[in-house]
């Protein structure tokens, strides 16, 4: 990752949200399928614009599926590093952001921005930042939503 390079298998994350949920199936009524693909450089050797890797990553899981997947897509676009630090103000887009990373581990968060529910009245933190993390996709704000709640039955 340090230097610029991507494995050759990469470590992947697939989903498909559109089979809990249908409200989330594209327009044309088709599922929609999510690769994440862990450990991605920031600065990918020869730039992210115009890399061939997300096609590469797809070629990839589709080897293990059966049948024709790559058929089955539509169409797709690739969520790169420097587009999560641009469109969603990620640093080096990077989702778990400072409170995940192996810098908050030696200095550690004060007390109040590890917990759902700060010293301010009304207010509450969920994300990546809090537990369970990143990759747990719902849980923090599930577990904040519980917080919120047990406050507003205890007041």
């Amino acid at each position: 990752k340090d230097q610029g390079l991507i494995s050759d298998q990469p470590t992947m994350l697939a989903s498909i949200p559109s089979a809990l949920d249908p409200e989330m199936k594209a327009d044309n009524g088709l599922h929609t399928f999510g690769l994440e693909v862990l450990f991605t450089p920031y600065s990918l050797n020869g730039g992210w614009k115009g890399s061939q890797q997300p096609d590469r990553w797809l070629d990839i899981w589709g080897n293990v599926m059966d049948g024709d997947f790559r058929s089955q897509i539509t169409k797709w676009r690739a969520m790169t590093p420097d587009i999560y630090e641009r469109d969603f103000f990620m640093p080096k887009g990077h989702s778990p952001g400072y409170a995940a990373s192996p810098l908050a581990t030696l200095v550690g968060r004060s007390r109040e921005l590890s917990r759902y529910k700060t010293p301010i009245k009304g207010l509450y933190l969920t994300g990546a930042g809090t537990f369970p993390g990143a990759g747990i996709f719902g849980a923090p704000g599930t577990n904040t939503a519980k917080t919120v709640l047990k406050s507003i039955s205890s007041s």
